[in-house]
């Protein structure tokens, strides 16, 4: 969250002003992370792509720091990066989306902000997580005031299966 040395690496190096380490994780993936919303503001005007795609060879490829914002509960941060971008709920390589991670961790002001700005508002995942649901993965991790949320908004998404036929309570 320090600006002031990123200033100061950017004064020594203009080449990459958002390097990605080995992880493929850049300094804005860092500062989604880790809740550091003067990051953003700093790089707002200074990158072309403020959400940019992690690049790896795990399980979280074409993770996004809104992936990481809505993953930590970091709710300033969501709604920065949302109100630049058109693309609201990107999913990664394997069709995990920043509405899943936060149903997954229980932020229910990030699952509330992305919600309210879908059509489907109970995304599957990809085939590499059976097509689960942020219903799933709420019910995964034992959030239940997301069950509830999704309840109150749509009583038959807790009817929905993955790919192994699982429903919420399966998890």
């Amino acid at each position: 969250g320090h600006v002031d040395i990123i200033q100061f690496f950017h004064q020594l190096d203009q080449n990459d002003i958002n390097p990605a380490m080995s992880n493929g994780k850049t300094v804005l993936h860092l500062a989604a992370k880790f809740g550091h919303l003067n990051i953003f503001k700093y790089y707002k005007d200074k990158v072309s792509d403020i959400n940019p795609r992690k690049i790896s060879n795990d399980t979280n490829n074409g993770r996004s720091p809104l992936h990481y914002s809505a993953q930590n509960g970091h709710l300033d941060i969501l709604e920065y990066i949302s109100n630049l971008i058109e693309e609201k709920n990107p999913s990664d390589t394997n069709g995990y989306t920043p509405l899943h991670l936060a149903s997954l961790n229980g932020h229910l002001s990030c699952a509330q902000f992305i919600v309210d700005s879908l059509v489907d508002k109970v995304p599957k995942a990809g085939s590499y997580w059976n097509e689960r649901t942020p219903v799933h993965t709420a019910a995964q991790n034992g959030q239940v005031v997301i069950l509830e949320y999704f309840y109150q908004m749509n009583p038959s998404s807790f009817t929905q299966a993955d790919t192994n036929g699982w429903t919420f309570l399966h998890y």
